[in-house]
């Protein structure tokens, strides 16, 4: 069974009764949405999800509205009253300046320094993160879940997790279509890891070691690693790196691009891509062939001399035929840490390619009080439609059907 994800949005302070405003932000060159924008004023923010899209409440005008982004200009926008309708923000990107001579190994060189300040990291933490999850099967919602967690995390991932209050609801599949569904929905978001993990002590094998990824000391001598350039903020230097594996790498692979900070060469954010299916097909529930896959992930960390992880997107989509008509299905998840500090929980797992995320989400107790205006997330329009229609038939709960 497989599945799809939608972004989310989230504040850090209870709001009262307020006006709200809407957009996307988009890039002014591509005109292609951005996403995991900040956009906040002195009192409250967001940040934009997959599809460049944020919801935001407001006390009262004016106000000075902060659009920022590591790639982008930051922009600052005076607002004296509500705007009439959804705003469309275009943001600048950074010039990028290279080198007047460009040295082959420079990318090299400055991937394998951040890479080994990563392996070398300290930082571990306990903390508490959001995640939600939607299906669409041709464009309609046919999955959500949203989970509350605690996450154990360093500077290369989520190392173990533990859900602690969840909802979920899916569509029934009728006699002439198929739904296709993820009942591990953790793995390709909570899973993603940019170094070794640790050595498991699970007995089931573990499908991301067959993965070819460019931050791991085995795999790195097989990619090559590009210097696009650099870019400044706040008297920083940043640089673009560019990644993709050698022609004569076998298995499945990585390509993408990560940002370093070159006085503290801690990594920024990281992007991974690849076309390989990491085993989806083996999960289907019967032998529909699945074609054109597509998995992405973006990878944020706060930016400081021991990188601390803030969020992991993870996208994607694969197309498979029924009864002659071609099904495609996307994905899209996003899982933000909105709280920092914890005692350790020895409960908490590791994220598993083969671990049923759903069976341990159907013996939660739905709350329905604590998901009622839960102040830690806030909904674009698309997704409070696609919440709503699941909610119109009470479908919510643990585990629902519908």
């Amino acid at each position: 069974m497989l599945k799809i994800i939608i972004s989310a949005f989230f504040f850090y302070a209870f709001l009262g009764h307020a006006q709200s405003i809407q957009g996307i932000v988009i890039d002014s060159l591509t005109q292609q949405p951005v996403s995991l924008v900040n956009i906040y004023t002195d009192k409250n923010g967001t940040s934009t999800n997959s599809e460049g899209l944020f919801l935001m409440e407001i006390k009262k005008y004016p106000l000075e509205l902060t659009i920022s982004h590591i790639a982008y200009k930051t922009k600052k926008i005076i607002m004296e009253e509500n705007p009439a309708k959804s705003m469309k923000i275009g943001l600048v990107p950074k010039v990028i300046s290279l080198p007047e001579i460009v040295i082959n190994d420079i990318g090299y060189k400055i991937a394998k320094k951040a890479l080994e300040k990563l392996l070398h990291s300290k930082s571990s933490s306990i903390g508490k993160a959001f995640y939600r999850q939607v299906t669409k099967n041709n464009s309609s919602p046919s999955e959500f879940i949203e989970t509350f967690n605690e996450v154990a995390f360093n500077s290369s991932g989520i190392a173990k997790y533990g859900i602690e209050e969840a909802r979920y609801a899916r569509t029934k599949s009728s006699k002439d279509s198929v739904r296709a569904f993820f009942t591990n929905f953790s793995y390709f978001s909570f899973g993603f890891y940019l170094s070794p993990r640790p050595q498991s002590t699970s007995k089931k094998t573990d499908s991301r070691k067959s993965i070819i990824k460019p931050f791991s000391p085995d795999f790195f001598d097989l990619f090559y690693y590009t210097l696009r350039g650099y870019f400044e903020q706040n008297s920083i230097k940043y640089a673009l790196i560019d990644y993709e594996p050698l022609p004569n790498v076998n298995g499945p692979t990585l390509n993408g691009s990560f940002t370093v900070n070159l006085d503290t060469y801690g990594v920024i954010n990281f992007i991974a891509r690849t076309t390989n299916s990491l085993g989806a097909d083996s999960l289907r529930p019967s032998k529909i062939p699945m074609k054109n896959h597509y998995f992405e992930w973006t990878v944020n960390f706060e930016d400081r001399p021991d990188p601390c992880l803030n969020s992991i997107n993870a996208t994607g989509s694969f197309e498979f035929s029924y009864k002659d008509h071609v099904k495609k299905v996307l994905i899209n998840s996003t899982l933000i840490i909105f709280e920092k500090g914890g005692k350790n929980n020895k409960k908490l797992k590791e994220p598993d390619f083969k671990q049923n995320d759903i069976e341990r989400i159907k013996k939660k107790r739905y709350n329905a009080k604590f998901w009622k205006d839960n102040p830690i997330i806030k909904r674009t329009q698309f997704e409070e439609e696609a919440i709503s229609s699941f909610e119109k038939s009470n479908s919510f709960g643990s585990y629902v059907d519908h």
